[in-house]
């Protein structure tokens, strides 16, 4: 799936004609549209390729394996600790797809209308994998494609660009970002990397295809007014587990911390940037280890994530010791009908013991480069209410446009439900996979009746039909 998408997108960035002159531009966007459609519908295997990503989305089971793998070895269900942070191959192939069906939406609207269309129609009512928060996320990534390329079609005209014809240059990425308490428009070429002068407002930073059409000029001018960063000057790049957060340093400015809460954007903005900032030896400058000390113990010098280092500064993290983060993700959390507040939610595991552990973050509060004398990481995260999953009785997964999750408690006695809405359906199913692993631990004090969606198996003619 990485693989066509890599496709995709340097398709939709190739410039056949040179010149600013709107009959070029529609030239080559006429040439793009008509090599990804052709791509699809010319070549049958890409089609059967799209439709088997779809088919295996909907026919396997949550850990990330087929139904049938499940039946003949139950114990394919363990949870493996060296997987603890990595997104299983089904998540990234989700997050893939969504991008491939965005990318052929933007350029093929026949396929638009007959793709929705069918899903309003009820065909899907047959596909168990593809929910509604699945759908929004297409349609929002649909928005995305669109913003990046109409984008990079008028900082060409404009001349902002450098480059005409097949060297112009090319936005490899985009994505609204907060960055420094504000939500900027971060932008990713094959030359510099941009940021938005000015704060994107609420209701340009989610941006479907219906309201790309109703973009004004003064709502275009808060992503065309960009300040221009030089590759050059990265001296380090540096993630978080969970791939919503990630910072750069830099020879003029210490550190620039960013966060989106989609999966996938995070990891594609950091794979940019690793393909340009790199050293004398052309390595990338990528989670490179340096000496930090960071208050565990005073005595103690190790060479440490910097995100790792502000999780292990929480009190309640160094009195568990050796803890294990089985998910980690920026979502909102709250009482079920209650307000909801962005926080980073981090389940925690000690020996046979569960936690969920609130955190309220600002990535002004503390920087990577910041050295003993100047700051610590323990002031990255705020811990808030820590929750021990014994005492969640049930787990709720409604198929919605927003992807929640319900925990049914019983607290000292009361009962009360939280809920957590993930900002995409990729994060939401990585918990739901996680939590019937842990259901599946101790299969006997849990009943399976709504705890677990049954997930069917499909027919290849009806995910044909849909497509």
């Amino acid at each position: 799936t990485a693989t066509v998408v890599e496709l995709v997108r340097e398709i939709a960035s190739l410039n056949f004609f040179e010149g600013k002159k709107p009959a070029i531009l529609r030239g080559n966007h006429h040439c793009r549209k008509a090599a990804i459609v052709n791509m699809f519908t010319k070549k049958t295997n890409l089609v059967d390729t799209l439709v088997a990503f779809l088919q295996y989305d909907a026919e396997v089971g949550v850990t990330g394996v087929s139904l049938e793998a499940e039946k003949k070895n139950p114990a394919i269900n363990k949870y493996q600790e060296e997987l603890k942070y990595r997104r299983e191959y089904l998540d990234q192939m989700r997050i893939n797809t969504i991008t491939i069906l965005a990318e052929l939406m933007y350029f093929d609207k026949d396929f638009k209308y007959r793709f929705f269309g069918n899903y309003c129609s009820g065909t899907v009512k047959a596909i168990v994998g593809l929910r509604q928060s699945f759908i929004l996320d297409v349609m929002r990534t649909v928005g995305s494609a669109r913003l990046r390329i109409e984008l990079n079609g008028m900082m060409i005209k404009s001349g902002f660009f450098h480059g005409r014809g097949e060297e112009a240059e090319v936005i490899e990425e985009l994505a609204i970002v907060e960055f420094d308490g504000a939500c900027r428009l971060l932008v990713l070429t094959g030359e510099r990397y941009f940021l938005s002068k000015n704060t994107i407002p609420l209701e340009l930073q989610t941006l479907s295809d219906a309201q790309m059409d109703r973009l004004t000029p003064s709502q275009w001018s808060y992503f065309t007014s960009l300040e221009a960063f030089s590759y050059e000057d990265v001296r380090g790049i540096y993630t978080s587990h969970g791939d919503q957060m990630f910072a750069i340093t830099t020879v003029h400015r210490p550190t620039m911390i960013f966060s989106h809460m989609v999966l996938g954007v995070v990891s594609r903005c950091v794979g940019v940037f690793a393909r340009y900032c790199r050293d004398d030896l052309d390595e990338p400058l990528l989670d490179r280890p340096r000496e930090l000390r960071f208050g565990i113990d005073e005595d103690e010098k190790e060479d440490v994530n910097f995100f790792d280092a502000a999780f292990r500064s929480m009190p309640f993290v160094k009195q568990k010791k050796r803890c294990t983060v089985i998910c980690q993700t920026i979502a909102r959390y709250g009482f079920l009908n209650g307000s909801m507040n962005r926080r980073m939610l981090f389940w925690i595991r000690q020996q046979n013991q569960d936690y969920l552990l609130e955190c309220e973050y600002d990535l002004r509060h503390w920087r990577p480069t910041d050295n003993f004398m100047d700051g610590f990481p323990n002031k990255f995260y705020s811990p808030g209410y820590i929750l021990d999953l014994k005492s969640v009785t049930g787990f709720e997964f409604s198929d919605s446009s927003d992807p929640f999750i319900t925990l049914k408690c019983n607290e000292k006695g009361r009962v009360v439900q939280r809920q957590i809405q993930f900002a995409c359906d990729a994060a939401r199913e990585i918990w739901r996979r996680e939590i019937r692993k842990y259901i599946i631990a101790d299969q006997q004090h849990w009943s399976s009746s709504g705890v677990q969606r049954k997930v069917e198996n499909v027919s290849d003619w009806k995910i044909h039909k849909f497509i």
